[in-house]
C-alpha cells in the first residue's frame, strides 16, 4: 500500500518558534502511525515524525476526516484536508527516540548515539540542596491563565485552594510516597496557588482610574484587597511549598536535563517532604482559619442603617389636611379630590395645588407625626315638642268643634 501524502507536506509549514520549514525539500526521512478514531466520521488520526537534513527531528500530529464533502470515503493514499493537533514543533532527539521505540521502529544511528551518551552513568555529584529548586518553580509561576466562561466567584476560589491545602497536608501526614497520587495532590496545590485568572476588562470591579491587568494571581483579586489574613497566610504556604513543587516538577524533564534529580536526590525527596510537616500543619491552619473568617464575613448580613432624624417641617394647614383625609378615605384620583373640595368643603383650588396639598400632609406624617384630630362638631338644639307649644285659642272663620264654648242664641 503506497504511503499517504499530506497535504502540509507541499507548502512551508510553521513551527512554534516562528520559523518555516519545507518538508519537500528538508526532511530525509519520515516516520508514520496511523490510529483509528472511535467513531467513525471522526476520520483518522495521524501521528508523524521527520528527521530534518540538518539533523533536527520535527513531530506533526494531524487528523483528516474520513468523508469528503461529496459524500465520498478518502483513500489511503489521497490524503484530504484535515486539521492539527497542537502546533508542529521541533523535538529533543531523546524524546524522537522514546517515540521510535514506543512505534517499535529501528533507531537512526545518532538517536542510538544520542541515548547511548545519555543512559552512560555520569560521576555522582553531591545532593543539592532543596532550595536549588525554588528557581525552577519561579519559571511556571502564573504561566496558566484560566479564562472562566462564567464570572469568577471569589469564595469558591478560596475553597477550592483551601480543599488542596487539606488533602495535601493528610497525605504528608500518613507520609509522602512518590507515587502518583501524592503526587498529583501536590500538583493539584501547585496549579491552585500558582493560577492566573484571566481579567475582562468590561466586567473589571478594581480601580477605575488605572488601566486592569491582563491577568492576575487569587491574591490580588479585588475583592480581597481588604483581606490581608487571606493573602498572608497564601503567600506563606505557597513560599514553603515553592522549593518542593520545583523538585516535583523536575521528575518530567528530558534526560539530558541538567535539573533531573539524580537517584539520591530522587530517594531523599519524600522526606524533605515529611520535614515540611510541622510548618505546613501551621500554614494550613492559618490559611483555614483566615478562609472561613473572610467567608463567614463575607456572608454575613449587612447591618440595619440607623434610623434617619425626624425632619422638622412646617404643619400643613387646615385645608391641607381636609386634602389628604379626602384622598385616603375615597383612594381617589387627584381630579376627583379637587371636586370633591369644591363640592363639600367649599376649598376652590386647581389640580396642581392640591396634589402639592397632599403631599405636605405625607411628608409631615412620613416624618413621624400624625394627624390633628378631627374639628368637634357644633351641638345644635334639640327641635321643641309641639304638643308642648302653647298656640291658644283658634280664631277665625269655620265649624267650630267640640271642645269650642257653645254659641250663645239668637
Amino acid at each position: 500500500m503506497a504511503e499517504p501524502k499530506f497535504h502540509f507536506e507541499t507548502i512551508p509549514l510553521p513551527l512554534n518558534d516562528g520559523t518555516f520549514v519545507d518538508l519537500a525539500t528538508e526532511a530525509d526521512q519520515r516516520w508514520l502511525r496511523l490510529e483509528q478514531s472511535a467513531y467513525r466520521a471522526a476520520g483518522n488520526h495521524y501521528s508523524a515524525l521527520y528527521h530534518l537534513k540538518d539533523g533536527r527531528y520535527l513531530q506533526v500530529k494531524y487528523q483528516v476526516h474520513r468523508w469528503d464533502g461529496k459524500g465520498w470515503m478518502w483513500s489511503h493514499s489521497e490524503v484530504g484536508f484535515g486539521e492539527f493537533h497542537g502546533q508542529p514543533q521541533v523535538v529533543h532527539p531523546l524524546y524522537a527516540a522514546g517515540v521510535l521505540i514506543e512505534w517499535q521502529e529501528a533507531l537512526p544511528e545518532d538517536l542510538r548515539n544520542a541515548r547511548a551518551e545519555a543512559m552512560k552513568p555520569k560521576p555522582e555529584l553531591p545532593p543539592r540542596p532543596l532550595s536549588h529548586w525554588c528557581a525552577r518553580n519561579d519559571r511556571f509561576e502564573g504561566r496558566r491563565i484560566t479564562k472562566p466562561d462564567k464570572p469568577l466567584l471569589v469564595k469558591v476560589v478560596l475553597q477550592e485552594l483551601l480543599y488542596f491545602a487539606v488533602e495535601f497536608l493528610l497525605v504528608v501526614r500518613r507520609g509522602f510516597k512518590r507515587c502518583e497520587h501524592d503526587e498529583q495532590c501536590l500538583l493539584f496545590l501547585e496549579s491552585q496557588l500558582n493560577k492566573r485568572y484571566y481579567v475582562d476588562p468590561e466586567k473589571w470591579v478594581g480601580d477605575r482610574d488605572t488601566v486592569p491587568p491582563a491577568s492576575f494571581r487569587v491574591t490580588e483579586l479585588p475583592e480581597l484587597k481588604d483581606a490581608t489574613g487571606v493573602r498572608f497566610a497564601i503567600d506563606r504556604l505557597s513560599e514553603l511549598l515553592k522549593p518542593v513543587i520545583g523538585k516535583n516538577s523536575a521528575f518530567w524533564v528530558p534526560l539530558a536535563d541538567p535539573d533531573l534529580p539524580t537517584a539520591a536526590e530522587a530517594e531523599a525527596f519524600p522526606g524533605e517532604v515529611d520535614a515540611l510537616l510541622p510548618d505546613l500543619e501551621i500554614a494550613v491552619g492559618e490559611l483555614q482559619k483566615a478562609v472561613n473568617y473572610w467567608i463567614e464575613k463575607a456572608n454575613a448580613p449587612a447591618p440595619t442603617p440607623p434610623p434617619a432624624p425626624r425632619r422638622v417641617l412646617k404643619e400643613p394647614s387646615k385645608d391641607d389636611f381636609t386634602a389628604y383625609r379626602v384622598w385616603a378615605a375615597t383612594g381617589a384620583t387627584h381630579d376627583v379630590v379637587t371636586e370633591t373640595l369644591a363640592k363639600v368643603h367649599k376649598i376652590i383650588r386647581v389640580r396642581g395645588t392640591v396634589t402639592k396639598m397632599i403631599k405636605r400632609v405625607s411628608d409631615w406624617l412620613e416624618a413621624g407625626n400624625v394627624l390633628p384630630p378631627l374639628p368637634a362638631r357644633q351641638k345644635r338644639s334639640k327641635p321643641m315638642d309641639p304638643s308642648k307649644i302653647d298656640m291658644g285659642k283658634k280664631q277665625g272663620k269655620g265649624k267650630a268643634n267640640d271642645d269650642d264654648e257653645e254659641p250663645e242664641n239668637k
